[in-house]
């Protein structure tokens, strides 16, 4: 005698499955020699024996109909009835499984329940590591990983990253401090984001938003100024018209405002030899500033009203141009072709190269 084995689940005990009569392929038929006398048979109706004409053609077609159909009969009634015992013990064997998969599923949901306490718990543990950083910039969600409540992360070790992401941005927000006016906004940026790159990009992008507005900025002064500049010389070129018309009881007005106005012009020509000078020993501008690349350069002479000068010098020493010593003369050809003839008495060589001639008027 055998001992018999059982299936424990929990504090309940099954019996263990097994077989207690079994009879398997005991089935004794003629349908061997059915099957051979069918194939005798059947050569006596292919296409190139048959003897018969259409309609005793049509009368065999439908006996043979009938022969196929009683023996598939027989099949289908003789496999019901030895499938029957199988199909049974199938149909219990699959009422069994079901029902211990609907007992799994509900010791399942305690499974999950207890795992979700313990998540919680640990959730609130590493809640207590993150406020012990007095860290507030940021929340923990913000940073939070869920493989920190799996079982096999140790506390030690989400305390250890908890500090590193801490560290890092903190050295993320020191990376944009040379952004200057615009550090704040981008540090606010960077705290919705948590994206280094993308506020750096920002950055770049402000600044040259920036640039482009104080470029346009100075420039529209600056025309301003021209402006300006351009209706006071009109005025002063009006008043010297009338001045030079007025009738002769008014010569010794017309005297004292030629005066002024050749006071005015010594005036100007100092603050423009000044700005001048200053232009000469202004400090060299930063390389990356003042450094040309490949590009052509040109000598040229502008020509103006001197208080228009003024401004020319100013608007060029402040984009980095540099002062040639030269002198600029106004004369006639016949006068420029002596001063060539006394060039060569006098063992010049001249070159007329990179000449340009600027004339600014208002």
């Amino acid at each position: 005698m055998t001992e018999e084995k059982s299936l424990a689940v929990s504090e309940v005990t099954v019996p263990n499955f097994e077989i207690r009569e079994k009879h398997l392929g005991i089935l004794v038929t003629n349908a061997r020699e059915v099957r051979d006398a069918i194939k005798a048979k059947m050569r006596e109706f292919s296409l190139d024996a048959y003897a018969g004409d259409a309609k005793q053609a049509a009368e065999d077609k439908a006996n043979l109909n009938n022969l196929a159909k009683r023996l598939n009969e027989e099949r289908i009634n003789l496999e019901r009835e030895f499938m029957k015992p199988f199909n049974e013990f199938k149909d219990i064997v699959s009422e069994s499984v079901k029902l211990i998969e609907t007992a799994s599923a509900q010791l399942g949901t305690i499974v999950k329940e207890k795992e979700r306490l313990e998540k919680e718990a640990k959730r609130a543990e590493i809640q207590k590591i993150w406020d012990s950083q007095n860290f507030s910039l940021v929340s923990l969600e913000r940073v939070f990983n869920q493989k920190w409540l799996n079982k096999g992360t140790k506390l030690a070790a989400v305390e250890k990253e908890v500090l590193e992401i801490i560290s890092k941005i903190q050295g993320d927000l020191g990376a944009l401090d040379s952004f200057g006016e615009d550090t704040e906004n981008l540090k606010g940026f960077y705290l919705s984001t948590l994206n280094l790159q993308m506020a750096l990009s920002r950055g770049a992008e402000l600044k040259a938003n920036r640039e482009r507005l104080a470029a346009r900025k100075a420039e529209e002064e600056r025309r301003r100024a021209e402006e300006e500049a351009r209706l006071a010389q009109e005025k002063t070129e009006r008043e010297r018209r009338r001045a030079e018309t007025e009738e002769p009881q008014n010569a010794g007005e017309t005297a004292l405002s030629n005066e002024a106005a050749k006071e005015r012009a010594r005036e100007i020509r100092e603050n423009l030899a000044k700005t001048a000078d200053e232009t000469l020993a202004a400090p060299e501008l930063p390389k990356q500033e003042t450094e040309a690349t490949s590009e052509k350069k040109y000598l040229f002479t502008v020509t103006a009203e001197p208080e228009i000068l003024v401004r020319v010098v100013e608007s060029a020493r402040s984009i980095g141009m540099s002062n040639v010593p030269s002198f600029t003369f106004e004369a006639t050809e016949t006068q420029i072709e002596q001063l060539k003839r006394q060039f060569v008495a006098d063992e010049f060589v001249y070159e007329k190269t990179r000449l340009l001639t600027l004339e600014v008027k208002r």
